[in-house]
């Protein structure tokens, strides 16, 4: 199964709305029209620029290095980010990257596969990022951490529509970050379970490859280096003319601040927030806003800025089959309920918002 086949079926897991003042079943009216979004979403204060959605050198990648056939037989998202991970691991053995090379995947292995040059962590972002844009999860972002002032680590955080949630995939170790009940964390929650934090999730990597291909070091050493994080804002590498300098880079990245990490904010990062909603802000939404219509209902459909690349909407009512739909989507006078979520132009859904009508 491709990309596109592992995930059609959209996220599962965002929770159901009950329309408590409408008895749709009734065919009561609606006085006033009712928005909904699945109650966990929060919104960060800080804008991203993505990977322009036709840049060929993200194209090429995907096709040149059959992408489709990588992620061929994952059944969610998270297996495909897996698998992504994994094989951009195997793409190269670490080397130090000197000349340092382009920030694109396509350039940078090139240059590494001639040995021109060599890569590590920073290529391995790279290169993962480039291949899960390639693949239409244009919401990617780059994680830098630091352990202290000497010892940092660069990997990838991407939005799972699935989760609804940002994970940690981290390419240099082929592994993700996962809590003890196996659900995958965000680089925020790693940063929780680091410092120690009230209510942190306990942390621990989940490998995706074995100790004998990719060495298996301490836990403890790993976790430290979420101490102080930052998340870049953009991903549109692809087409730069040269590499992100280390200054260029920073400059583009939001750090988390707070007390456990204020000595090593200085210096490095000019932005920074402490609010965790810039760091969780939800991506790939689609709000419903019900109200009466014709011989029934309406609802409005907005993605409020949250789907990059944005090609459509698709409604389901009453669990039935998923149908394209405008802005606008009609609805009968009577359901029990109905289901809206994005999709982008490379067909990767989003978000499932769902409203479910209060009984008779």
């Amino acid at each position: 199964m491709g990309a596109r086949g592992a995930v059609s079926s959209g996220s599962r897991l965002a929770l159901g709305l009950v329309l408590v003042l409408t008895a749709c079943d009734r065919g009561d009216p609606v006085d006033v029209p009712r928005s909904f979004l699945p109650p966990w979403v929060v919104f960060s204060n800080h804008g991203f620029e993505h990977e322009r959605a036709g840049a060929p050198k993200v194209a090429a990648l995907r096709e040149r290095e059959r992408l489709d056939e990588v992620v061929a037989g994952a059944d969610s998202e998270i297996a495909v980010f897996e698998a992504l991970t994994l094989w951009a691991r195997r793409q190269f053995v670490p080397g130090i990257p000197d000349p340092y090379p382009p920030s694109n995947g396509l350039d940078l292995l090139d240059e590494i596969r001639a040995g021109r040059t060599g890569g590590f962590c920073g290529q391995y972002a790279y290169l993962l990022a480039d291949a899960l844009k390639s693949l239409g999860f244009w919401d990617v972002r780059y994680v830098e951490g630091w352990a202290d002032e000497r010892s940092s680590h660069f990997l990838v955080e991407a939005w799972s529509n699935e989760l609804g949630r940002w994970v940690v995939l981290d390419p240099l170790h082929a592994a993700t970050v996962v809590d003890d009940g196996g659900r995958s964390l965000s680089a925020a929650e790693v940063h929780d379970a680091a410092v120690g934090a009230e209510g942190a999730p306990a942390a621990r990597r989940k490998w995706l490859a074995p100790e004998s291909e990719v060495p298996h070091d301490d836990e403890r050493r790993y976790l430290e280096h979420f101490r102080l994080i930052a998340v870049s804002l953009r991903n549109d590498l692809a087409e730069a003319a040269r590499p992100w300098t280390i200054a260029e880079r920073r400059a583009e990245m939001l750090a988390l601040r707070d007390a456990a990490n204020e000595d090593l904010l200085p210096g490095n990062y000019r932005r920074q927030s402490s609010r965790r909603a810039d760091f969780e802000g939800a991506r790939n939404l689609c709000r419903a806003t019900i109200e009466p219509g014709d011989g029934g209902f309406a609802a409005g459909l907005e993605t409020l800025g949250t789907c990059a690349h944005f090609a459509g909407f698709e409604v389901r009512i009453d669990d039935g089959a998923w149908v394209p739909s405008s802005e606008r989507a009609r609805l009968p006078a009577a359901f029990r309920s109905v289901e809206c979520r994005c999709v982008n132009a490379l067909g990767i859904r989003g978000v499932v918002t769902r409203v479910e009508t209060a009984g008779p």
